[in-house]
């Protein structure tokens, strides 16, 4: 078994002929991390500025040490005051770092975005907003071949205790990584408000493999393969359904490569206006490309509590797809914690967005 592991990880992280979906980390809690959803995001905020954290836990069930991703940024905005008379423009600027570990084989993926976006007011009347954003990351791989064992260490008896004839490149290497987005937002009622947007991200479509970097190279050896380029589209809408409730239905539809996986999710809120508290409950189902097609895989309840400016929330992806059915391997768990808060500026740099 563990020779089937380390030839798994050679081959998908070493020299991968195909794009995968989970090259990217896809977090359930898509909108507490935003900035990594759609830079056209940063800044659309209710608040002058926004810190939220975010961490994964998967494949616990399923591994002897599970995979996890890590999350951590924040965002600001401010106006841009050109025409006092027609409105205010806003920008918004962000930064935001993951890292996406694999344990066993201390395969790690991190990376550090910085978000620009410019949100350009149509209509005052209903608060309409057409956004554009830019990504600028750098990101950073590594994999540990310690960990890692071939056919030509194996002693013939009961271990892999020799010296492999294999030429290894080398296990670390980063790149830039570019991404675009646009958002619209409206509030043309008040019991209804709402975003659309989408965004391109890897557009560099920049080298994937570790042999690049290798001096020693056998002619057979292909190393060719770009990041391919990720398509995203996503939207989020807020009912308001009285004095103490409100419903907010979600879309997110990824393309990356031949992969593709869409999320289909509502959550309902629930205020206790005395208490400057809210609680969320929620529901997602998610969709993954297979053999089979765009199929249901996963099925993931969420919850959140939101205090003031604080809000912390959980939620379960439940493994529900055929070929596996009855596998609790594939779970996974989200924490996130997000906090929105006001700052004053005698100059009227930060107002509310």
């Amino acid at each position: 078994m563990k020779n089937v592991r380390s030839l798994i990880v050679v081959i998908v992280f070493l020299s991968s002929t195909f794009s995968l979906l989970g090259q990217d980390v896809h977090f359930t809690q898509s909108y507490a991390a935003p900035q990594s959803l759609n830079p056209a995001l940063s800044g659309n905020i209710e608040g002058t500025y926004r810190i939220m954290s975010i961490y994964k836990d998967q494949w616990r069930a399923g591994l002897d040490q599970p995979m996890k991703s890590y999350g951590v940024g924040g965002d600001t905005k401010f106006n841009l005051n050109f025409d006092k008379t027609k409105g205010n423009d806003k920008a918004g600027l962000g930064v935001f770092f993951y890292s996406d570990r694999g344990q066993l084989f201390r395969m790690n993926t991190n990376k550090l975005g910085l978000q620009a976006a410019y949100h350009k007011l149509i209509n005052r009347r209903n608060s309409s907003y057409l956004s554009a954003g830019v990504e600028f990351g750098v990101q950073q791989r590594n994999i540990n071949y310690d960990n890692l064992n071939f056919g030509d260490e194996f002693n013939e008896i009961n271990a892999y205790d020799q010296v492999t004839s294999e030429i290894l490149p080398p296990n670390n290497f980063g790149f830039l990584d570019l991404g675009l987005g646009v958002t619209y937002s409206s509030i043309p009622s008040d019991i209804l408000k709402y975003h659309i947007g989408f965004a391109l991200h890897h557009f560099n479509t920049p080298t994937l493999s570790f042999y690049a970097q290798s001096q020693f190279l056998n002619p057979d050896t292909e190393i060719d393969y770009s990041y391919a380029a990720k398509y995203t589209a996503h939207g989020s809408f807020n009912f308001k359904l009285g004095t103490f409730f409100s419903l907010s239905p979600r879309f997110v539809y990824v393309q990356h490569g031949n992969q593709s996986q869409a999320d289909i999710a509502t959550n309902l809120k629930w205020d206790y206006i005395e208490q400057k508290a809210s609680f969320h409950l929620g529901l997602m189902l998610k969709s993954v490309h297979g053999v089979d097609g765009l199929a249901p895989r996963f099925f993931s309840p969420m919850v959140g509590f939101e205090k003031n400016a604080f809000l912390i929330g959980l939620s379960y992806d439940a493994y529900i797809g055929e070929t596996l059915a009855g596998n609790t391997g594939l779970n996974a768990f989200e924490l996130s914690l997000r906090f929105i808060g006001e700052h004053e500026n005698e100059f009227n740099f930060c107002p509310e967005f």
